[in-house]
């Protein structure tokens, strides 16, 4: 039987404002309560799985609901879906495998978790495990909030932190885990507690082990309602988890955005040929090409996604356009003049050879564009292939040079299968 220690820290005084950040890595997966096809619960995104046992939803211990239906408050004024869960016996909760493809051996132990959660102070329970890191459930959780105390049960560190969570309101917990040197936890934003981390997080590929969340080897669990649930192989910083702060009715991250992909050549400032008429970029927004008469930095082209031809999911976008005009997004097999381009317009030529044009996308009030296709199909381009990219785009009435249109930087991608 576990000990309560004197109550050492405060309730918190404030909540956190919530604002969703980017998902920290491809290998991140969040759940936000929308359902089940067959024993899986349907993750918003991320290759991760969270598989029902017990039957619990077809048996009625668990199901999805809203805050209204529920009768708790509901998230930021959003009546959101929600988990209501019951009392679990060893055999039911939730078997976790975040798939994550850092894992090796018996999986990584640098993580982040986030649960948003709403428990009641009617009849509360002494502990409720919500991170379980034995595949078949045998030891005590690894972590559990304590209801009667309003603290936590960290293993390794026993209880933890008496006081530092409310009851009756939603409440945003992370648990950091930095394996072998320290464990973190957060409420609504705020760090309330550091100490030993355990060791366990299995890397959980389909049919492998697995950890479980909401449940304990010996019945120690407790009732409540999950709205979002969230986990990520990095170790998230305290800056990003304030940034997180309390529950929010969206979820906790947006989806993961890759880096771009790819080499920017031929610029426009001065480092490749002379742009046309002394209208070099300023290079105030990175790599550009020449300046146009909107932008003094010139039209900036980049990619986001990545250069695989399965995942189809690289986009070609652009800043620093003339805003209202058109722009052709195009690919080429070459680097003109081995990439430093030559003159065209009031800017650079740096693609050329086999040229296809892929997407006219005009410019929005700000000057930026995206293209809204594959590309890699509309290229009819290969795995190993080099293709280069530029958009050339109108500038009809404050054209520098007075050729009325121009055109971005270079942009090389090789792809992959």
């Amino acid at each position: 039987m576990r000990t309560l220690p004197l109550l050492s820290l405060l309730a918190l005084s404030s909540i956190a404002g919530a604002q969703q950040l980017p998902a920290p890595s491809a290998d991140t997966t969040e759940w936000r309560m929308t359902g089940i096809t067959g024993t899986m619960m349907d993750a918003a995104y991320g290759p991760g799985q969270l598989e029902e046992a017990g039957g619990i939803i077809a048996n009625g211990t668990d199901q999805f609901t809203t805050c209204s239906a529920a009768g708790v408050p509901l998230i930021n004024g959003v009546d959101a879906e929600i988990l209501q869960f019951g009392l679990h016996t060893p055999t039911e909760g939730y078997r976790l495998r975040p798939r994550m493809s850092t894992g090796v051996g018996d999986g990584p132990q640098q993580f982040t978790m986030i649960f948003d959660m709403y428990i009641s102070s009617v009849n509360p329970v002494m502990y409720m495990g919500i991170w379980q890191g034995s595949d078949t459930n045998v030891n005590d959780a690894e972590l559990f909030l304590s209801p009667v105390n309003l603290g936590f049960y960290v293993a390794g560190s026993t209880d933890v932190c008496g006081g530092c969570w409310n009851t009756d309101t939603w409440t945003r917990f992370v648990m950091v885990n930095d394996y072998p040197t320290i464990s973190r936890l957060f409420v609504n934003g705020n760090l309330v507690w550091a100490g030993p981390s355990p060791d366990y997080l299995w890397n959980g590929d389909d049919g492998g082990p697995a950890n479980w969340i909401l449940t304990d080897n010996d019945n120690e669990t407790g009732p409540g309602w999950l709205a979002n649930f969230a986990i990520t192989d990095e170790v998230m910083d305290a800056a990003d988890i304030a940034t997180l702060g309390a529950p929010d009715a969206a979820g906790v991250f947006t989806p993961f955005i890759p880096p771009a992909v790819g080499t920017s050549y031929c610029l426009g400032d001065g480092s490749a040929t002379l742009c046309p008429c002394g209208n070099a970029s300023d290079a105030s927004a990175g790599d550009a090409g020449c300046a146009n008469g909107f932008s003094s930095a010139g039209c900036a082209m980049t990619a986001s996604g990545s250069s695989s031809l399965l995942a189809a999911d690289m986009v070609l976008s652009s800043t620093g356009l003339v805003p209202s005009q058109p722009g052709l997004y195009f690919q080429g097999n070459n680097a003109i003049a081995d990439g430093a381009g030559v003159t065209f317009g009031d800017g650079l030529r740096c693609a050329g050879g086999g040229v296809i044009r892929l997407q006219v996308r005009f410019a929005d009030d700000a000057g930026t564009s995206a293209t809204s296709i594959d590309i890699g199909a509309a290229g009819a381009a290969s795995a190993g292939d080099t293709k280069r990219y530029q958009v050339w785009y109108r500038d009809p009435n404050t054209s520098p040079c007075g050729a009325q249109f121009n055109l971005s930087n270079g942009f090389e991608v090789v792809w992959g299968a």
